[in-house]
Parts: C-alpha cells; structure tokens; sequence
C-alpha cells in the first residue's frame, strides 16, 4: 500500500492542525518520530493522495518556548494575518 499522509497545518492560532493518512501513511509518520526521538531527526517517504511523493521530516527542537531558536523559525500558520512575528500585534 502506498503510505498517504495529508499535514494540515494551522491557518491562525488556536486553530486546529490535522494529520490524515492510511496505515501505511501514518505507519511511515511513527517510524519517522521514533527516529527523531532517538537521533534529532527522522523522516519518511510518503505521497499525498494526487501520487505526488514528498518527504515528510521530524525534528527535534528541545529549547524553551522563549528560546532564540524558536523566535527565528517561521511560524507555522498559513493564514497572512497570522504570520507575524511582531509581539506588539
């Protein structure tokens, strides 16, 4: 079976982010985080449900929320109002 694996992500803040796959999808995903618990970095082969292949990569981060780490990676939310980084908003 071909492992499927949709990531949706959030489109603001507070909203919720979704991760759909099959077995073989979601099976791919386990293994990738296992690895990444294990090593800082795990990832997976996988397709989205067009056939299009994609790699699918788990990190490890484990530095406070208010780390300098943190506050240089884009935030996750796909909706434009959301993407800010500027605290006074």
């Amino acid at each position: 079976m071909i492992p499927i694996v949709h990531v949706h992500p959030q489109a603001w803040w507070h909203a919720p982010a979704t991760i759909v796959g099959n077995t073989a999808g979601l099976r791919a995903l386990y293994e990738a985080v296992t690895a990444a618990l294990a090593g800082d970095v795990g990832t997976a082969r996988v397709f989205a449900a067009d056939g299009e292949g994609y790699a699918l990569t788990v990190v490890v981060r484990n530095a406070d929320l208010n780390d300098a780490e943190w506050e240089k990676k884009a935030l996750p939310y796909t909706d434009e109002m959301a993407q800010s980084t500027d605290k006074d908003l």
